[in-house]
């Protein structure tokens, strides 16, 4: 078995936020001892209706950088991950800075992930929908806010050392800020994913474009950055496409459906 991890945003998804004209059919035709894994920065609730349209519903995923690992199949969740340590004082400390904060919790029930459950505003009546969970117990937390207090808040939440912190824009004077547990990350993920299903790391692809997808493209027997990918990406990966808006996902994936009726196997 060969093991594809594939990017969402900037890989699946062209800058305007939709697939490549003909990914589905490349996906559908891969070889059958390929298994797709998604493995995303997004949640479950804005991931879903990206795997309808390319035909993965019912796919694993990697979601919020490695922080929980779900089998939509089952449905379970597979493998959770935990901030484990104490935030209350950093969040009470960015909400002051008039931030909007979030926290994802680990939920039995798959289901609990596209809801209240899956994102729940820190500062309303509970952490996760009646019962109010320690922040230690979350995968996830989320901050929105200006750029001045976002970037301000996430300095202060990455000095502590004991998470890892991602701050990016997501519009004009406003950013995004992720805090996931240290050490934890896409690669952290699917290596994990890789050994439970007997998958040797030279049969893995990943293939990426930002920051995140760094140390997955460096891991995997075969590392793929996309033409749109960030310098460090390209700086690792073993081989550079082309960009994601000209259908290069595409076209790589069906280089193995050519490759396997070559050799004449099942694809």
């Amino acid at each position: 078995m060969r093991l594809l991890a594939l990017d969402v945003d900037g890989t699946v998804l062209t800058s305007r936020g939709h697939p490549a004209p003909g990914l589905r059919e490349a996906i559908a035709r891969l070889p059958d001892d390929m298994r797709v894994v998604i493995a995303t920065g997004r949640r479950l609730s804005s991931l879903y209706p990206v795997l309808g349209q390319i035909g993965l519903d019912t796919s694993t995923v990697v979601v919020l950088n490695g922080g929980l690992t779900i089998d939509l199949a089952r449905p379970r969740v597979l493998a959770a991950h935990r901030v484990g340590t104490e935030l209350e004082e950093a969040i009470r400390g960015g909400e002051e800075r008039g931030l909007l904060v979030g926290a994802v919790f680990p939920t039995p029930r798959v289901g609990d992930l596209y809801g209240s459950e899956g994102l729940a505003r820190v500062n309303a009546p509970g952490y996760a929908g009646p019962i109010r969970r320690p922040l230690k117990e979350a995968c996830y937390v989320a901050a929105w806010g200006t750029a001045e207090a976002a970037t301000t808040w996430a300095d202060a939440v990455d000095r502590r050392g004991d998470v890892r912190v991602y701050a990016f824009p997501e519009g004009p004077n406003w950013y995004h800020v992720e805090v996931t547990p240290k050490g934890v990350d896409k690669q952290v993920a699917v290596s994990d994913l890789a050994h439970s299903l007997g998958v040797a790391r030279r049969d893995v692809i990943a293939v990426g474009d930002g920051g995140n997808d760094t140390t997955l493209i460096a891991w995997a027997g075969l590392g793929v950055a996309m033409g749109n990918a960030s310098p460090e990406a390209k700086g690792v990966a073993d081989r550079v496409i082309g960009h994601a808006d000209a259908g290069a996902l595409t076209d790589f994936l069906k280089e193995f459906h050519q490759d396997a009726a070559k050799r004449g196997l099942p694809a």
